[in-house]
């Protein structure tokens, strides 16, 4: 079983291996943890699961002592995220939570932060927890219109002083730079039903926001992040920012000079 993320309603996304014979209603128990069970819901396309955990504590700690990191986009030795778990995380990262890495934090050091401050840029930091939107199988459009595909929700926490120094930013006329497209969705989400460049207010709260051409951006200046795959909804975000002929000229370059890696681990763009 591999474990991406949560859902708003408490239930779980997991992905079941192949051939397992399930039905929603049955309930598995863990054969390292006997307390821990697990109470199928619904089935969904690519062998996902959404699922009820009892309790969600005790699948934290299980994970922690039993599981091993597995990535779709790259292939390590299993024992490199018990050896190397710093890999996985930021450095500015502080609360549990998270299944996934919002990857394009991975390319900043804390030299690099300290010199971006040293510069006078404000640094604002936000809660993540990033799971099932990274899954390739939710992340592909696998709809004729882009349109019409569906993303899925995530929790975010933005608080008192970083809502404060994004204010501030706002109201003196300031770039503000997104740290990858979670952080866009995130800070595009707090302003969705205000004018443009209005102030946000700090929230803890789930988002479905799905970003795609036509979307009107009322908080974000800049975007730094990961090169993505084609018919990705991080590619359609990536494009509705930047505009579809500059974000198709960029990959048409980096295809065309090679050398360079797409997805977590891999390179970035930074779109001014």
């Amino acid at each position: 079983m591999i474990v991406y993320g949560h859902e708003p309603d408490g239930a779980t996304i997991v992905k079941m291996e192949a051939g397992q014979r399930l039905e929603p209603g049955m309930t598995l128990t863990s054969i390292d943890d006997s307390l821990l069970t697990c109470a199928l819901l619904e089935s969904q396309p690519g062998q996902l699961w959404r699922v009820k955990f009892e309790s969600a504590e005790r699948l934290t700690q299980a994970l922690d002592r039993y599981g091993r990191r597995i990535d779709e986009t790259i292939h390590l030795d299993p024992t490199y995220w018990r050896t190397t778990p710093e890999a996985y995380r930021s450095v500015y990262a502080e609360k549990p939570g998270s299944l996934e890495i919002p990857s394009a934090g991975l390319h900043f050091s804390e030299e690099l932060l300290n010199r971006i401050a040293d510069k006078g840029v404000e640094l604002a930091y936000i809660t993540l927890h990033v799971g099932a939107t990274e899954i390739l199988a939710v992340r592909h459009i696998g709809t004729e219109e882009v349109e019409d595909h569906n993303v899925r929700s995530e929790f975010f926490e933005v608080g008192d002083e970083s809502a404060a120094k994004i204010n501030r930013a706002l109201a003196e006329k300031r770039r503000i730079v997104a740290v990858g497209t979670t952080v866009m969705r995130t800070l595009e989400s707090l302003a969705v039903r205000n004018e443009p460049k209005a102030a946000i207010r700090p929230q803890a709260a789930w988002t479905d926001l799905y970003i795609y051409p036509g979307f009107q951006f009322k908080v974000v200046d800049a975007l730094l992040t990961n090169l993505h795959r084609p018919r990705s909804s991080h590619i359609v975000l990536t494009a509705a920012f930047a505009g579809k002929d500059l974000v198709m000229r960029s990959y048409s370059e980096i295809l065309e000079n090679g050398g360079f890696e797409f997805d977590m681990f891999g390179d970035s763009m930074l779109i001014l």
